[in-house]
């Protein structure tokens, strides 16, 4: 029986928030080396961090990729090739219980790829499968934005609906990957309900 080639498209890596040179890299290098903690030192200064400003001045300086494609350059008009991706992030949860919960509940979404704990522990960043169309992505971001809302009570930051959007780089031992996941063809544009059931408490 021929084995089935895993999902692993690749994405634009940047050494920095404000790097313009970049490789492109297969999305599940990357997520490996989270998962290993090749940048678990940095990150570990930005879990410590005394004050937001620092822990935003730290962040500056991580590695960085474009969770929806290959770009030419960082703008809409140079994406090469979309990715079948599109990044949600989660913020400001203080509650480490409360975030762990949620993980794990979003990893048992059959579309979830990946999942992990951001820079701060405070958050998380979700990697969704979509189908690889970029004149499609805000709407199936809008489609995700109201899953979230409805099944968790969660508001994802809405500037992750930028198909250029960076994703920096992290460290969670327990990073969650998924290259079977099913690709979410729900679009708000296309008026097709979001059929889930609501998390109950």
């Amino acid at each position: 029986m021929e084995n089935k080639a895993k999902f692993n498209p690749k994405v634009s890596f940047y050494r920095n928030v404000f790097g313009r040179v970049k490789t492109d890299v297969d999305i599940l290098k990357i997520l490996a080396a989270i998962k290993k903690g090749r940048w678990a030192k940095q990150i570990e200064q930005i879990r410590n961090a005394q004050s937001e400003s620092i822990r935003r001045q730290l962040k500056q300086d991580l590695p960085a990729f474009t969770t929806s494609g290959v770009f030419t350059i960082r703008k809409t008009n140079g994406l090469v090739l979309h990715s079948g991706l599109i990044q949600v992030d989660i913020d400001h949860i203080n509650e480490y219980q409360r975030l762990a919960w949620l993980k794990e509940d979003i990893c048992n979404l059959p579309w979830t790829y990946a999942a992990f704990f951001s820079p701060s522990g405070k958050g998380l960043k979700v990697i969704f499968r979509i189908p690889a169309k970029p004149n499609e992505h805000l709407a199936h971001f809008k489609a995700i934005e109201r899953l979230f809302l409805d099944m968790f009570n969660v508001k994802i930051d809405p500037a992750t609906k930028d198909i250029t959007r960076l994703c920096f780089v992290s460290y969670d031992s327990d990073l969650f990957v998924n290259t079977d996941a099913k690709i979410f063809n729900f679009s708000l544009s296309l008026q097709q309900p979001v059929r889930m059931q609501k998390k109950t408490a």
